[in-house]
């Protein structure tokens, strides 16, 4: 939120000093438009994090399928959804609400950018106190074909946002699965412990 406001204050400033360029002053009013709803939908993202009338399993579910409706649908990428109609009532922890919801806005924002896919699909399953939530697109994959490893599943192919990804669900001791093929897109299968003990 901080470096957003300070980007707007930038922004602000440069457009102060292009008042003679009216074409700059418009580019400089566009992006200061699109960081401030960015940072509105940051806050939005806090308030809901903390909050702890949503720490449920079923308020998670339904938090993270109408993000990826809403972030979704303006890119033309079909979202289907795989989710149990009814989710049983237990607690999940602020801080793995909020790794999974920026798990799955990493995902989805390196598919629209990067996968070329048709479709997303966007499972969650629940058993034994372990929670699956995988997103897998129809995109062109990511150049080889693997599924990682038991241990923590580190490979040198992984970039910076399968990285995060990965650090981000090891954060509250969960795992990341990735299967992936050229030309037949990618699956995301984060697998953690709800035992609220943790």
């Amino acid at each position: 939120l901080g470096s957003s406001l300070t980007q707007i204050g930038l922004l602000s400033e440069r457009a102060k000093r292009g008042l003679t360029k009216p074409e700059e002053i418009e580019a400089h009013i566009e992006k200061i438009s699109h960081t401030a709803r960015q940072t509105a939908h940051a806050m939005e993202e806090i308030v809901w994090a903390v909050n702890p009338r949503h720490d449920t399993l079923e308020n998670l579910a339904t938090y993270l399928t109408q993000f990826a409706k809403e972030y979704l649908d303006p890119t033309g990428i079909r979202c289907r959804l795989e989710i149990p109609g009814i989710l049983p009532d237990i607690p999940v922890r602020s801080d793995m609400r909020h790794n999974l919801a920026l798990f799955v806005k990493e995902a989805l924002n390196n598919i629209v950018k990067h996968a070329d896919a048709n479709q997303v699909r966007i499972s969650l399953e629940y058993d034994s106190k372990l929670l699956t939530l995988a997103i897998a697109d129809d995109g062109r994959g990511f150049g080889l074909k693997e599924q990682t490893p038991p241990n923590n599943g580190r490979c040198s192919t992984d970039g910076n946002g399968l990285l995060n990804m990965r650090e981000r669900i090891e954060s509250i001791g969960g795992r990341l699965a990735v299967i992936r093929e050229t030309g037949q897109g990618t699956k995301l299968s984060a697998t953690v412990s709800l035992n609220t003990t943790a």
